[in-house]
């Protein structure tokens, strides 16, 4: 119709739902153009661990100035942080991450953060650090992954916590009616290094999730502008009594979310 009359007000309204109505049901054709998206999304979510993870080693020299009691247990976490790094480097080169690399990061990142717990054990900095390993995680996972996210970021507290109260494993805390005593175990706890310490990666933790969400704060805000540019240009290739029809719209109530580039596995 619209080759037929090029000014069929309804022809044109129908190309305009065409191009940006978005459908409930994604295309089996556009399925492998999604997973390569959600896989580039996950290579972008290991870069940033890596960062993370470099940085985690920025507070080893302190904590080993601090003294070591255990040498080794001190040596499996800084192994297994040193590891962390490395394999997020090496996934954040491959520029598309495949869900079962990210789930091994997810789990080798966990484990990290649970060997970490043997300092000030499991209630003191380790809730920062597993909340904020599980919510980059989870901005690159679809919803049953975001389940498994969860559950590695709660598994991270709370398994120490049980092997603690299980006897495995020494117990880092000593409650008395007036008193919280934190027991040194793998590191000593001399007043100066541990005060630092604890001063330095509590601001880290405020300041590394706040820069790294900006940016992908930023990325996002980029990728809706593209968007809007798009619709506008669209809209200026119509005549002005269908331009209505071509404006951005939100998804329809109950359209599936989890079927964008950064969630589709």
């Amino acid at each position: 119709a619209l080759a037929l009359d090029p000014e069929n007000p309804e022809a044109l309204q129908t190309i305009a739902r065409l191009l940006t109505d978005v459908p409930d049901e994604v295309p089996r054709e556009a399925e492998p153009e999604i997973a390569a998206a959600a896989a580039a999304a996950r290579g972008s979510a290991a870069r940033a661990g890596a960062n993370r993870y470099l940085l985690w080693t920025v507070f080893l020299p302190i904590a080993l100035w601090m003294g070591v009691r255990h040498i080794p247990s001190t040596i499996v976490t800084i192994a297994a942080v040193l590891l962390c790094g490395a394999s997020a480097w090496w996934l954040s080169r491959k520029g598309e991450v495949g869900l079962r690399q990210g789930l091994f990061l997810l789990l080798l990142s966990s484990v990290t953060i649970g060997l970490m717990s043997s300092v000030f054990g499991p209630f003191i900095l380790i809730p920062g650090l597993a909340a904020t390993n599980t919510m980059f995680f989870a901005m690159a996972a679809d919803r049953s992954a975001r389940r498994v996210v969860l559950a590695m970021g709660v598994i991270s507290i709370a398994l120490p916590f049980f092997l603690e109260m299980t006897g495995v494993v020494p117990r880092a805390y000593e409650v008395s009616g007036e008193h919280l005593v934190v027991l040194p175990r793998t590191i000593a706890f001399p007043a100066l290094q541990t005060m630092l310490f604890l001063f330095v990666t509590s601001v880290a933790m405020v300041i590394i999730p706040g820069v790294m969400m900006g940016r992908m704060r930023d990325a996002l805000t980029a990728a809706e502008r593209r968007l809007f540019l798009q619709a506008w240009h669209l809209r200026q290739l119509v005549p002005s009594g269908t331009k209505e029809a071509l404006s951005v719209r939100r998804p329809r109530a109950g359209a599936s979310s989890e079927r964008s580039p950064g969630a589709a596995r």
